[in-house]
């Protein structure tokens, strides 16, 4: 009898445990949630207030947080920044085809980030139907679409990108100095990013490719130059993502499409390839202001 009744106690604990378990990941899942929904928020926020106030642009850059957190400063004057953490080729069309045709901006240049992990299985969720309908409005289907977007990797178990603190720069804190991290930490976050951004196999029949190549026919048919950029990466990501020899098969692709379509296209993704340049990085792929500063500075000296 007490035997089972010992049976009976255990058991019983076990569920106790199983079920604060399950409570405890619900309270954190939906924190997150919370997290992402004000980084969405605030990122929606800056996009409306770019499209809409910054009626006299003459040249926008387009990408995603790579190109956010890079490609800042005074050296440009009458732009605007429209890159978002996460956007693929698909959502920057919608974008450009919004300014072109709906505000009727009056473009001359793009700079176009071309990352290699455009082509990564998670920046290949379907983003058709953005819209701007309410541009008022922070919570616009701009933002109702991104979150269906991180709704779809959650229900799928993909690894979203860390989300820190949220400074004017968009999704991440780019005061971070990534070089102070404990060599050990550098190479494991390094190698957990590049993972993440394996890129897939058919790259170039996906909707995400299409979507590329729609940015580039769109430009041309209104005489808008593009400067295509593949921004810098940190060295130990760097070389953990060359082991991807379908990566080298995406840089060559964007350069055989400034041939064919007549762009400007730079590949620096090695521009900062040093183990003693950690410290232009907050993280693994991201410029921080100093690194954003630098290359701001060689920018100047190029045609872009």
């Amino acid at each position: 009898m007490k035997k089972n009744l010992f049976i009976s106690d255990f058991s019983l604990n076990n569920w106790l445990i199983i079920l604060s378990t399950i409570i405890c990941l619900l309270i954190l899942f939906i924190i997150n949630l919370l997290i992402i929904k004000t980084a969405m928020v605030n990122e929606a926020q800056r996009i409306t207030n770019n499209l809409v106030l910054k009626s006299d642009a003459q040249f926008i850059i387009m990408g995603d947080s790579n190109a956010e957190s890079a490609l800042t400063g005074n050296y440009y004057e009458n732009y605007i920044n429209i890159s978002s953490g996460g956007d693929n080729f698909q959502d920057s069309y919608e974008k450009l085809n919004f300014l072109i045709n709906n505000r009727n901006l009056d473009l001359k240049k793009i700079i176009l980030q071309l990352p290699v992990h455009a082509f990564s299985d998670y920046r290949n969720i379907s983003a058709k139907n953005i819209h701007f309908e309410n541009l008022d409005n922070p919570l616009n289907q701009f933002y109702i679409n991104r979150l269906k977007k991180y709704w779809l990797n959650i229900l799928q178990f993909k690894s979203l990108a860390p989300i820190g603190n949220k400074s004017k720069n968009g999704w991440y804190d780019n005061n971070i100095d990534f070089s102070l991290l404990s060599e050990e930490k550098i190479k494991s976050r390094s190698l957990i990013r590049a993972k993440q951004h394996k890129p897939i196999s058919n790259f170039n029949e996906s909707d995400n490719y299409k979507a590329l190549i729609d940015i580039i026919i769109l430009a041309n048919k209104n005489n808008i130059r593009i400067c295509a950029l593949t921004l810098p990466k940190s060295h130990y990501y760097f070389m953990n993502l060359v082991h991807y020899p379908i990566s080298n098969e995406i840089l060559l692709s964007y350069f055989n499409l400034s041939n064919k379509y007549d762009f400007v296209y730079f590949n620096i993704i090695d521009y900062f390839d040093d183990k003693n340049q950690l410290n232009f990085f907050s993280d693994p792929d991201h410029l921080n202001f100093l690194g954003a500063k630098k290359l701001m500075n060689q920018l100047k000296k190029i045609d872009c």
